[in-house]
């Protein structure tokens, strides 16, 4: 860290690290894909399968499809209730 802190020049008086310039600088290269492809993410066994079995679940509902199936629901229960009735 202390090599990267002064090749940025992210030291302050007396030599100490600037920690905080010296992270948001590593951050923003690493979020911008200077390092390739490069992952900090947990990989051991349990970890991967746990990933997997939450990503295999549907998506959410956008508010408009989440809309649509209120209404397709309602007039479900209306057409049950009127032909319980004998309306219908």
């Amino acid at each position: 860290m202390f090599q990267l802190s002064k090749k940025i020049g992210a030291l302050r008086q007396g030599g100490e690290i600037d920690v905080d310039k010296t992270l948001q600088f590593f951050l923003r290269t690493y979020r911008s894909g200077a390092f390739g492809r490069l992952c900090l993410d947990d990989l051991d066994p349990a970890s991967v399968e746990q990933f997997f079995c939450t990503s295999v679940q549907e998506p959410p509902l956008s508010k408009n499809q989440d809309k649509k199936a209120k209404r397709a629901a309602q007039r479900q229960r209306s057409l049950e209730k009127a032909k319980a009735k004998n309306l219908i």
